[in-house]
């Protein structure tokens, strides 16, 4: 389907699935939309954990932002959501973002600015292929290709990467601005590896292609319980990275 304006599931709508088949944004989409909007920034539950949609998946669907739409999927404050054997192209902001919310699954996902041959300019935008504003997320299986600034952008604490996978032309691969960040199997190819005000941090069994990661001192100048093991490095790093 080619859509003009957002497959919008409201605040307090849950247990629902959309599956199998493609939206497209059309030409008059409008610039600061997502094509699928799940819940509210003005979420205000009564329940403490702060989540307004439970149990909403996305499975098999194909999101074309067509560069004129801001991302693929956009899901704050949800609880248990997934999106499960999702790609997601042409988006000019974020991929997939998640705002708040708790226990969202990114499982099997794919994620490109630009389609393989698509033309571009060569060089990074400042698009972001997955940002998680929120705590308790997983990404499972994950690839972020060509040719967003940053890979995955890690924004809220207590957040698990495993298995993800960013080629995208350089830039920044992952971008972890949070505590209690863990990337387990995690594969940075060719991009970098950046932490700011690293604390509660794991990095582990990761494979860095001819680069390598910065760790960015706080306010305070100090980290705490940062760990970095069984990590494999392989090419000098072709960025300035360490």
């Amino acid at each position: 389907y080619t859509v003009s304006r957002p497959l919008v599931v409201p605040m307090y709508v849950g247990n629902l699935r959309v599956e199998d088949g493609t939206l497209r944004a059309s030409a008059s989409f409008p610039p600061d939309e997502y094509l699928v909007v799940v819940g509210d920034a003005s979420c205000d539950p009564p329940s403490g954990q702060a989540s307004c949609n439970e149990y909403v998946d996305l499975s098999g669907v194909f999101l074309d932002a067509r560069h004129v739409a801001a991302g693929g999927a956009r899901l704050a404050h949800g609880m248990g959501a997934t999106l499960r054997d999702v790609f997601v192209t042409g988006f000019n902001a974020v991929g997939v973002r998640l705002d708040g919310g708790h226990e969202v699954m990114l499982q099997d996902c794919w994620l490109a600015e630009y389609y393989w041959d698509e033309a571009h300019g060569g060089a990074p935008t400042r698009s972001v292929g997955v940002q998680i504003n929120g705590n308790d997320h997983l990404l499972d299986n994950v690839i972020v290709f060509d040719y967003a600034h940053v890979g995955v952008q890690v924004n809220g604490a207590a957040n698990v990467l495993t298995t993800v996978h960013t080629w995208n032309g350089g830039g920044v691969g992952i971008e972890v601005n949070a505590y209690q960040t863990r990337l387990v199997d995690c594969y940075l190819d060719y991009n970098l590896l950046r932490i700011a005000a690293p604390s509660e941090t794991v990095v582990e069994d990761t494979f860095f292609l001819f680069t390598g990661a910065v760790l960015a001192a706080g306010a305070d100048g100090a980290m705490a319980d940062v760990v970095f093991r069984h990590n494999t490095f392989y090419g000098p790093p072709a960025n300035g990275s360490v």
